[in-house]
């Protein structure tokens, strides 16, 4: 499985991002924050049906890896991380909102 790096992402940028400012934005999110797992039950409601995610980073020095994950529920910030991902909900039409 190809993993994303700076070098093989397949997103054009609304807007040039230097790597500084990508990382910043990243930092801002502190996804590190996050809980390890994210699911509504933890409201009382089952959903057997829906969205699942996982957001995984590896680090270079060896450091043991983060992951956070989910189904049907997110971290409240989650929607900024998508955006700075340049990645869009399912049946969203980016031509519909001109």
């Amino acid at each position: 499985m190809l993993r994303p790096t700076p070098t093989n992402f397949d997103i054009p940028a609304d807007y040039p991002m230097t790597k500084e400012e990508f990382l910043d934005s990243f930092a801002e999110l502190h996804v590190g924050e996050w809980r390890k797992y994210y699911s509504p039950e933890r409201f009382g409601y089952v959903v057997l049906d829906g969205t699942q995610w996982e957001l995984t980073i590896e680090y270079s020095n060896g450091r043991k890896a983060f992951t956070s994950g989910g189904s049907n529920s997110y971290p409240h910030n989650f929607q900024k991380l998508t955006e700075l991902f340049g990645i869009e909900e399912e049946g969203e039409d980016p031509e519909e909102d001109e």
